[in-house]
């Protein structure tokens, strides 16, 4: 019984058109292709840490570390303004 409890929608369907439907798979597409290169090259760093020159953690939560891209102008800035996150599992 205790996987029937998250069985019932609580958001109502959201109604597309094909067109809106179609943007939206193009983009999930594209952000795919663009940051699944970036997880890769970190799963196959074997100690699977992230430059920390380039990202600075910005959450932790359970096993999940949330970091923000630093502003490539100053490594050392504290965060970038901006909306690049990269949100990869801790081990």
């Amino acid at each position: 019984m205790a996987k029937d409890r998250f069985v019932q929608n609580l958001f109502p369907d959201l109604d597309l058109s094909v067109a809106d439907k179609a943007e939206l798979q193009a983009l999930v597409t594209t952000f795919i292709e663009e940051h699944l290169p970036n997880y890769r090259e970190y799963c196959a760093n074997k100690t699977r840490q992230v430059d920390t020159n380039r990202w600075k953690l910005f959450k932790t939560k359970d096993n999940v570390r949330l970091h923000s891209e630093r502003d490539s102008k100053d490594k050392n800035s504290s965060k970038k303004e901006g909306h690049e996150v990269a949100n990869m599992p801790s081990h």
